[in-house]
């Protein structure tokens, strides 16, 4: 496994470990009722724009770049997805998601080797949209992106 696969693995894993502790602590320092960030229901390794499940986190690789190629240093540029199904309180919904962005953040800040998985993560920004969907839903997004440097040894 090497470069964005192994990028890609490492936050996957990372955020599916660590991302719920730090939904708690979100919670707890906006003074929020426990769970009301849910978990994930899932982390995907793909880009998947009609899997409607919410809320839910994709994690997919969109470029890598040779930093150095003698010790094969690799930065992935990764883009993480947080999506959640609103209800009428879209005002409610886009704070939410923006907790949800604020939460990976702070993970990333937190261990910058994703469990000494990676050289470096870094947030390097968060772009929120909506779309609607079938049944007439709508669904808030977080686009964040990440980079991801890998050294293969």
């Amino acid at each position: 496994m090497k470069y964005a696969e192994r990028a890609v693995d490492a936050a996957a894993d990372y955020l599916k470990a660590n991302l719920p502790a730090f939904l708690r602590s979100t919670e707890t320092a906006g003074g929020l009722k426990e769970y009301s960030l849910p978990d994930p229901v899932a982390v995907l390794q793909t880009n998947a724009p009609w899997d409607t499940r919410s809320p839910l986190l994709e994690v997919f690789c969109e470029s890598f770049t040779i930093e150095e190629h003698r010790n094969q240093l690799t930065a992935c540029d990764l883009t993480i997805v947080l999506s959640l199904i609103g209800d009428a309180d879209i005002e409610k919904t886009d704070a939410q998601l923006y907790r949800y962005a604020a939460a990976i953040t702070e993970a990333f800040i937190e261990d910058p080797s994703l469990g000494d998985k990676v050289e470096s993560a870094l947030v390097q920004s968060a772009n929120f949209t909506q779309f609607r969907g079938p049944q007439d839903i709508t669904r808030k997004i977080a686009v964040i992106d990440a980079e991801i440097k890998v050294l293969e040894r």
